[in-house]
């Protein structure tokens, strides 16, 4: 014969109870060890990147000579322009 339940008698669960709690996790924190700096910020590459470009700039802008347009619309040949410099 198979036992069944007549549902006049219930069973009590321990969360209706409230009795047994569930235990609360325990997160344990370690103090974040300081990090070693290492590299150099990108700000400070940048800069630096800006500053040596501006200084090739300005020294390419003072080695160059100005051009004089040749007279008459006449260009120099290699061999021209040797006869000239005297190279």
């Amino acid at each position: 014969m198979v036992r069944t339940g007549s549902g006049t008698r219930r069973r009590k669960r321990a969360a209706n109870r409230g009795t047994a709690k569930r235990a609360e996790p325990v997160i344990v924190t370690l103090a974040p060890e300081p990090k070693a700096i290492r590299g150099v910020r990108l700000k400070t590459v940048s800069a630096f990147t800006m500053v040596l470009a501006l200084l090739s700039l300005a020294a390419f802008i003072a080695g160059t000579t100005p051009r004089a347009p040749q007279p008459n619309g006449i260009q120099m040949t290699r061999q021209d322009a040797s006869l000239v410099t005297g190279r």
